[in-house]
């Protein structure tokens, strides 16, 4: 049966203090460290009728993978829906990972390959499944630098005259 390690917050799995020093000299203060999952969370105002409508109409991208000179966008269904270049900030329109889906990370040491599920960690390369490849169907990127994740949270404006809200419900369905 196979052994399993949690790590929780962000204490070193090893259980040694990041402060100490090799050798005995002096310790050395706490490199700042960045959470391996950011959330990001965007507050946007709406009615009912137009809320709905724009899960119904694209793809959100609730997910962006960091790399060095990349952004993949991922929708909620692990897709890659979008690449930009980080330089630029221009859309890549033909790069082999657009429509593959997202596996997780791995990086590879001297002996053995460490999977990451389902989202990479920043300094492992990102995983996609690209379903129409004739040979090499798994794409990998370069080290992860940082993984987003983006919730939106939609304040609904609710009419109290019932008159408003009736309307607003009929004006949905002849659209």
């Amino acid at each position: 049966m196979p052994t399993r390690e949690t790590k929780r917050g962000y204490e070193p799995l090893s259980g040694a203090d990041d402060t100490t020093a090799v050798g005995g000299e002096a310790p050395r203060e706490k490199a700042e460290r960045k959470p391996p999952l950011e959330v990001q969370i965007t507050r946007v105002r709406s009615t009912p009728g137009r809320a709905m409508l724009s899960h119904v109409e694209g793809s959100l991208p609730i997910l962006e993978i960091w790399t060095r000179n990349t952004i993949y966008f991922c929708d909620a269904n692990f897709v890659c829906i979008e690449i930009r270049d980080r330089v630029t900030n221009k859309s890549e329109e033909k790069h082999a990972v657009l429509g593959a889906k997202l596996l997780g990370g791995h990086k590879r040491y001297a002996k053995t390959l460490h999977l990451v599920r389902p989202l990479p960690l920043p300094g492992t390369q990102a995983v996609f499944l690209r379903p129409n490849a004739r040979r090499d169907a798994q794409a990998y990127t370069s080290p992860v630098e940082r993984v987003v994740f983006n919730y939106q949270v939609a304040a609904l404006e609710l009419s109290t005259d019932p008159q408003e809200a009736w309307a607003d419900v009929t004006n949905l369905n002849l659209r």
